[in-house]
């Protein structure tokens, strides 16, 4: 017997144009829904927003999440396994949250929209980028980061640091690592310099996520999917019993 996970990855995995493909299923119709929740035309971002557009927090964010409960629904029309467990990386946690049946669709597109807006802000005030460390162990990367006055953000694998900072400081911290004749530096597809202190989105999700309503439906989502798998395993054991 197999299982099934489900991880959802984050910013800089979008992509001009992503939605089309999906335009005749019936998941299309949340960018519809995040429309009419956001008040806003949200819809555009997935089928014509350019690579500059997708870029920036504001509307990468909400045109990622959007998305990617799009491939969600896809998954589960074409009759794809429920998932033992759901992961993501950044934003696509709120995606894994409602994978799990933790958040409905309106709420985590709420909360995403506040956590891409506050993220916007403190980008505006603090310009800046990231970059990929392949290559490099993370004890180098963060004495180089100290040199050049950037930061590390996610030490993701053995081999794979990820910084952030301003673009004069990324490229600083290019040269120095590049000095040592190993590894190389490569540029992520991203608006902010994501990392503790650029601050702004985890603030303002925990004050939009702070109402016992929200916190409440979270938890009546919980029991319903766990009751709903219940009665899917008991149906498969039912089936397994009948054929041996």
């Amino acid at each position: 017997m197999t299982a099934t996970a489900l991880v959802f990855p984050g910013q800089g995995s979008q992509v001009p144009g992503m939605a089309l493909p999906w335009r005749d299923t019936a998941g299309f119709g949340r960018w519809a829904q995040a429309d009419e929740l956001l008040d806003r035309d949200v819809s555009r971002l997935g089928v014509d927003a350019d690579a500059d557009e997708l870029r920036e927090p504001r509307t990468c964010q909400v045109a990622l999440f959007v998305h990617h409960v799009v491939l969600l629904d896809g998954w589960r029309a074409a009759g794809g396994d429920e998932p033992v467990a759901v992961a993501g990386h950044s934003l696509g946690e709120y995606d894994a949250l409602v994978a799990a049946g933790v958040l409905g669709f309106a709420d985590a597109l709420r909360l995403v929209d506040a956590r891409a807006s506050a993220d916007a802000e403190a980008a505006d005030a603090a310009p800046g980028t990231m970059v990929a460390c392949l290559g490099y162990d993370v004890d180098a990367v963060r004495a180089a980061c100290a040199a050049a006055g950037a930061h590390v953000a996610n030490d993701n694998a053995p081999g794979q640091v990820v910084a952030a900072g301003t673009a004069a400081a990324l490229e600083d911290l290019a040269q120095r690592l590049a000095a040592e004749g190993r590894g190389k530096v490569v540029a992520l597809d991203v608006g902010a310099a994501y990392q503790p202190a650029h601050g702004g989105g985890g603030r303002a999700v925990r004050r939009r996520a702070g109402g016992s309503q929200l916190r409440a439906r979270g938890r009546a989502r919980r029991r319903q999917r766990r009751r709903a798998t219940a009665r899917r395993r008991g149906r498969v054991a039912a089936t397994a019993v009948q054929r041996s």
